[in-house]
């Protein structure tokens, strides 16, 4: 436990409770994050303007770093809200100046530093095989950095920002989620973020957005009846009517299809379009 004068607790979980160990090396300034080695040898701690790391066995703190003792004429305080000491000995600070950055404790020099945002970054989440790193920030935006290799095939590898990814982002998130601000929040994340399938139950057409295109399908059918959940055989298969594509480089937004199939509407982040089905003659009219 880390607390506000400056000292690390370590305290044993026992039967029943917990039980107070012993206390780690104390120095100035409140503790505002921990983080354990994953073999449980090193502590780092986060501060105002600083982190140490923190040797288990002897108690000692092993090396202290100043986070922008490589940034002139800083005058405000940068706090570290948030950190991570990875198996290979890197750790990873988030902080109130809105950057992720990635220092080797031994050596006590910094190995690489991104500015994700303008606001600052509360929280961050370290997938399971160290290669994905999911971070918070005030304003409730979320971004990923992905560790990639500097050539294709090659062996050198750097942190770079990426695209969010359903597969990349929602596992480390599940896995382990820390969110910490300036008072208590709870989030719930879903994913999708939106619908993706519009069904006109009438016409018994189903519309399918992507992110430059739409596709209208019609059911298939069968003369056939059973129970739930039954898999029965078609006597039409399903038919794709047609493919409308977004004009401009702007991603669809949104999109739907009314109840009696006859019109069809989506949006971007600056227009809304809406079409007239004819599906007699499988064709589309701008209104």
């Amino acid at each position: 436990i880390g607390c506000e004068d400056g000292s690390v607790k370590i305290f044993q979980v026992i039967p029943g409770g917990i039980q107070f160990e012993r206390n780690l090396d104390r120095r100035k300034g409140r503790v505002l994050c921990l983080s354990w080695h994953p073999s449980d040898t090193h502590i780092v701690a986060g501060s105002i303007d600083v982190f140490r790391v923190i040797d288990v066995a002897s108690g000692q703190t092993v090396q202290r770093i100043m986070v922008n003792y490589h940034v002139e004429k800083v005058k405000r305080e940068c706090v570290v809200w948030a950190i991570a000491l990875l198996s290979r000995g890197t750790v990873v600070t988030a902080d109130s100046f809105g950057r992720v950055q990635f220092w080797d404790w031994q050596q006590g020099t910094l190995a690489e530093s991104h500015t994700v945002s303008t606001s600052a970054v509360l929280s961050l989440a370290v997938a399971e095989k160290e290669d994905s790193i999911v971070v918070g920030t005030s304003t409730g935006a979320t971004y990923q950095l992905q560790l990639l290799p500097v050539k294709l095939g090659g062996s050198e590898k750097r942190w770079g920002r990426t695209r969010l990814d359903a597969q990349l982002v929602i596992r480390p998130l599940m896995e382990k989620v820390q969110k910490k601000g300036y008072d208590a929040v709870l989030r719930k994340f879903t994913f999708p973020h939106r619908r993706l399938v519009s069904c006109a139950r009438k016409a018994r057409l189903l519309l399918f957005q992507f992110s430059q295109h739409l596709e209208l399908w019609r059911l298939g059918s069968t003369r056939e009846t059973g129970k739930d959940g039954e898999v029965l055989p078609l006597c039409r298969m399903p038919e794709h009517l047609v493919q409308l594509k977004s004009k401009g480089p702007e991603h669809i937004y949104c999109s739907c299809v009314s109840p009696c199939g006859t019109w069809l509407g989506y949006s971007t982040a600056s227009r809304f379009h809406l079409y007239r089905v004819r599906c007699d003659g499988v064709s589309l009219r701008k209104v």
